[in-house]
C-alpha cells in the first residue's frame, strides 16, 4: 500500500541522518529503528527469548542464537573426524533454528516448535 511504503522509506531515510528517534527509558541510548531499541531493552530486563533446541541455553537475538547453533555443529564435526576407518558417520539433521527459508545467514523467529 502506498502508505507502508512511504513508512518504509522514512524508517530507511534515517540511515543516511544522524537522527535517532527512538529512545531507551531506563538509560537514554538512542536508535533509527524501533526494533533495534526493542532488542536493546533486553540488556535491562535480562529477557533471553531465544532458546537453543538443543542444549536450552538462551539469547537475547535469533542471531546470537544461530551464531551458539554453529557451535554445536563444529562438535558433531569434531565428532565425526574422529571415527574409526570404516565407520559410518551418523546422519543427524541440522537444528531447526538453522532450517527454513529466510535471510541468509539469518535464523528465522519461532523457526523451532
Amino acid at each position: 500500500s502506498p502508505n507502508s511504503r512511504h513508512s518504509d522509506f522514512k524508517s530507511h531515510a534515517l540511515v543516511h541522518t544522524e537522527e535517532r528517534p527512538h529512545r531507551c527509558d531506563l538509560c537514554g541510548k538512542r536508535f533509527k529503528r524501533s526494533s533495534n531499541l526493542q532488542e536493546h531493552r533486553r540488556i535491562h530486563s535480562g529477557q533471553r527469548p531465544f532458546t537453543c533446541p538443543r542444549c536450552a541455553k538462551s539469547f537475547k537475538t535469533p542471531y546470537e542464537r544461530q551464531r551458539h547453533a554453529l557451535t554445536h555443529l563444529a562438535a558433531e564435526k569434531k565428532t565425526l573426524q574422529v571415527r574409526r576407518p570404516g565407520e559410518a558417520a551418523p546422519v543427524q539433521p541440522l537444528p531447526q533454528v538453522l532450517q527454513g527459508p529466510g535471510l541468509p545467514g539469518r535464523a528465522r523467529e519461532g523457526a523451532h516448535r
